[in-house]
């Protein structure tokens, strides 16, 4: 076991939850002991570790983050600031706790909170193949050490007539929020789940987050992420999807807030036709650090995979993309496509992009390509000529490089709230121009 004294609160915390541990069936204590022993093992990511060269962590291995659950004026308050005008079925994480009392769970589906789905058949299949391949050293904190989140079971053909909408809200100064969510949809289920990560300004806190989904033949997700966290929090969060055959996903990921946040997607292709679009946009400025990392496997053959990341920054900010595609043996005719674009509006950003392929087969369609610059200069002059402000037209023309990625929303209420989330991050960048 790494001994190192950053660890020793985690070990303490991981000693308090003995009494909870004991309440979960053998097998799911039992997989959480190897995580977190694997989490002792690995310790923090470093600067050292290639995967995270660009992305300093140093700022959550040196605090003491809070494990227990902290309150919340909202808990007692109300939510309705949180919670957008679309039609959702809503649920909502307080300071990373799952708060069934002010969440609405649709007939026909099922939403059970993880302390009691350690009995569940359903639940059990699916975390066992979600983490059945290696994690990484946040993952397997999330799983030893998170004890909350909620687990979304879709029968086979169902498609509810909304999303269901995760609400993360936190605002507890030095809270560790470690929730996980897990959705299984069903044979030829069609379902959407958006996660809204959002906290109280100014607090420093550290989300830690997981999201798993299980695909079954035919069955249609789509998955949307908004992060808009204190700009004085750490955000890391993994979202890993199993694909079987002709499963169809949808993932778009926006990020916006956090002092670092990071967004590790991983898909796995496990049947024959699948096919996923994976997009993501990142807003950044000051010093913000914005990193997207993604790993596409094609194991089965004739599946498709197409990647689109955009980054537009500012003052001292960073994006940070990191895409691999993977093409197993026998993985033929495999469509896979990459693309990284950022826009600098600063001298002082940075954005680094690096597309990977790896390619074991030969009857293959693959390509990646990646690309940073910055305004060009006659598109915002023919806008001043017509007698818009030199910043506005840039922000005119840094929102529609952005609309990329947001256009590819298909539900219009999310499309919108998006483009509201997006043009307001947008205009706080002017002034880092």
């Amino acid at each position: 076991m790494n001994d190192t004294p950053e660890l020793q609160p985690y070990v303490d915390a991981y000693e308090k939850l003995s009494p909870q541990r004991l309440k979960e069936p053998d097998w799911f204590r039992v997989m959480r002991d190897e995580a977190m022993r694997s989490f002792l093992d690995k310790g923090f990511p470093k600067r050292g570790d290639e995967a995270w060269r660009y992305t300093d962590l140093s700022a959550v291995t040196g605090a003491r983050f809070i494990v227990e659950p902290m309150t919340s004026r909202f808990v007692s308050g109300g939510v309705r600031f949180l919670k957008p005008s679309l039609k959702a079925n809503f649920l909502f994480f307080i300071n990373g706790q799952f708060q069934p009392h002010i969440s609405g769970i649709p007939a026909g589906v099922r939403v059970i909170p993880l302390p009691e789905a350690g009995n569940d058949e359903g639940f059990r299949r699916a975390i066992t193949r979600l983490f059945t391949d290696e994690m990484d050293s946040l993952q397997s904190l999330n799983f030893g050490l998170g004890m909350d989140g909620v687990f979304i079971d879709v029968p086979d053909g169902a498609a509810p007539d909304c999303p269901f909408y995760v609400i993360h809200w936190s605002d507890a100064h030095g809270a560790l929020c470690q929730p996980k969510i897990l959705l299984a949809a069903g044979t030829d289920a069609r379902v959407a789940l958006v996660e809204d990560f959002r906290g109280a300004e100014g607090k420093m806190y550290f989300s830690n987050t997981f999201t798993g989904a299980t695909l079954a033949k035919g069955a249609a997700v789509q998955y949307y992420k908004i992060q808009s966290e204190s700009r004085a929090s750490c955000h890391t969060a993994a979202m890993k999807a199993l694909q079987e055959e002709g499963s169809d996903l949808l993932s778009v990921s926006l990020a916006i807030g956090g002092k670092i946040a990071r967004h590790t997607l991983s898909v796995k292709f496990g049947g024959a036709g699948a096919a996923a679009r994976v997009l993501g946009l990142s807003l950044g400025a000051d010093r913000q650090v914005l990193d997207h990392v993604t790993g596409i496997d094609h194991a089965s053959p004739g599946c498709k995979s197409d990647q689109l990341f955009k980054s537009i920054l500012a003052g001292a900010a960073r994006g940070v993309f990191t895409g691999k595609v993977l093409v197993r043996r026998g993985a033929q005719k495999t469509d896979a496509h990459q693309s990284s674009k950022n826009l600098l509006l600063s001298e002082t950003a940075k954005a680094d992009a690096r597309p990977q392929l790896e390619i074991l087969a030969d009857d293959v369609k693959c390509a990646h390509g990646a690309a940073v610059g910055q305004l060009e200069e006659d598109p915002v002059f023919y806008l001043r000529s017509r007698g818009i402000g030199e910043k506005e037209a840039r922000r005119i023309l840094a929102a529609g490089f952005a609309n990329e990625v947001t256009d590819a929303i298909p539900l219009e209420s999310l499309r919108e709230l998006a483009g509201v989330r997006t043009d307001e991050k947008l205009g706080e960048m002017e002034a880092e121009a």
